[in-house]
């Protein structure tokens, strides 16, 4: 507990404020801003690839440097970071991250906030824009289909053993550094994802051969964060 309070309170006045002042703790969401939060103390202080774990990685992502990701819906993805310690852009993000702070929102300083950072920093009104203007204040912005290949609202497709050999070739067209699960609407919608010919299971058994035999035949006893944590060790080393 106290790392992490000693690391908010160190990594400069904005987290600080927000840490201490914005009330945070009572909002639903608050699990999910204090790791956003996190990642930006981390990444400023330290710099490096901040990584959830909704996403699996296909291809070897340190060679990418600094990035933000493209979101399909014209925004930024919250995740993967990669930035260096201290980056410019960190000063226009965090001064906007107790202004912006919407306890009802689950995104306010996620997407919202790398998004609204993106346009005023580099003064465009779709992010879009960017892909034709040089913007010296912001790493550069990968596009959408290198981590979201397949949008949220075609998520089921990753659930769907008839549609895994559609998602591979969409993965392999795109040339996709990594996928992203979406994996809380699976566990809303109970959908079946521990069915052995879904795009996860035929993915974990090409990368990660090793734990799935060691996690056997009986799929009651598979652990998905097994699966993830080799995968993500794979390619970030």
């Amino acid at each position: 507990m106290f790392w992490f309070y000693r690391l908010l309170t160190s990594s400069g006045l904005d987290i600080k404020n927000w840490f201490i002042n914005s009330d945070f703790q009572k909002s639903q969401y608050s699990a999910l801003h204090l790791d956003q939060v996190l990642s930006y103390a981390i990444l400023k202080k330290y710099g490096g690839i901040s990584l959830n774990f909704d996403t699996l990685l296909i291809r070897h992502i340190v060679g990418l440097d600094e990035f933000l990701v493209r979101s399909p819906e014209d925004g930024i993805e919250s995740h993967p970071l990669g930035l260096h310690h201290n980056h410019q852009m960190f000063d226009a993000l965090l001064n906007l991250l107790s202004k912006n702070y919407d306890g009802n929102s689950s995104s306010c300083i996620g997407s919202q906030l790398l998004a609204q950072t993106a346009k005023e920093e580099c003064q465009v009104e779709f992010i879009k824009q960017l892909d034709y203007k040089q913007c010296r204040k912001l790493p550069k912005i990968l596009p959408s289909t290198h981590f979201v290949p397949i949008e949220e609202k075609h998520y089921r497709k990753l659930y769907d053993p008839a549609r895994t050999k559609l998602v591979l070739k969409t993965i392999k067209e795109h040339q996709s550094y990594g996928l992203k699960l979406w994996t809380l609407k699976p566990m809303t919608d109970n959908l079946g994802s521990r069915d052995f010919n879904t795009t996860f299971y035929a993915l974990a058994s090409q990368f990660c051969p090793m734990n799935v035999r060691l996690l056997g035949s009986n799929r009651h006893f598979w652990d998905e964060n097994k699966i993830m944590r080799c995968w993500q060790k794979r390619n970030m080393t």
